[in-house]
């Protein structure tokens, strides 16, 4: 099978106190799924094998799960007990 095109997205102006990265459309990504790396001021988000986002000027320290929105794919319902 043919591999899907890699694809880098640069977010020039991100405020880590106002702005948050839609990643609903990516299956299975949670913020722990993450991997970010910091190359010189800027900080690269992998989020999968074919996509990651470059934020310039942001420090990935300054990076939390409220900066990202995510669906909650990873996260199991709770549990409801049977009525016997």
């Amino acid at each position: 099978p043919q591999a899907s095109a890699y694809s880098v997205s640069t977010i020039t102006d991100f405020n880590t106190d106002d702005d948050k990265i839609d990643l609903t459309t990516f299956s299975n990504v949670a913020f722990s799924n993450l991997r970010m790396q910091s190359v010189g001021s800027n900080t690269k988000v992998i989020i999968d094998d074919y996509n990651e986002i470059i934020l310039l000027n942001v420090s990935s320290n300054a990076l939390t799960s409220i900066n990202f929105i995510a669906l909650p794919a990873l996260v199991q319902p709770p549990s409801i007990p049977k009525n016997n």
